[in-house]
């Protein structure tokens, strides 16, 4: 359901967000998030606020890149958190079409997303295999 558009929107941007236009940016906030994982464990997100313009119309960002990620373990998140420190300067990527939707490092795809998609299509194939074939197995 929702995981599902959630990955192919990810992924989407992930790729588009390369060829996005740039503009200067400014971080306003950062900071941790913590969050309760499946398993009952914590999970940890760098979490962080940043302002530019386009056109001369202001904009807020929070998206560092897609899709959004979280660890176990809050390394992750501080490491992250060190290349933002508030009041520096960012180049932001936002997307033509919707200046409103931008990130902050383009074209960050992981495996498992990749992996995601290529599971669903193969779902979908053989979903459609047995569909097409259904009276050829019986």
């Amino acid at each position: 359901g929702r995981g599902v558009y959630w990955v192919v929107t990810d992924t989407i941007y992930a790729h588009q967000s390369v060829r996005w236009p740039v503009t200067a940016g400014k971080v306003m906030s950062a900071h941790i998030g913590k969050s309760f994982g499946g398993r009952g464990g914590s999970e940890f997100s760098p979490e962080i606020a940043y302002a530019y313009s386009v056109r001369g119309r202001d904009y807020t960002g929070n998206v560092i890149g897609f899709p959004p990620r979280r660890s176990g373990c809050v390394g992750y998140a501080e490491e992250k958190l060190a290349a933002y420190p508030v009041d520096s300067s960012v180049t932001v990527h936002y997307d033509p079409g919707n200046p409103a939707r931008s990130c902050l490092e383009p074209g960050n795809v992981s495996f498992f997303f990749i992996l995601m998609i290529g599971s669903v299509s193969a779902f979908l194939l053989w979903l459609g295999f047995l569909i097409l074939f259904k009276g050829d197995l019986v």
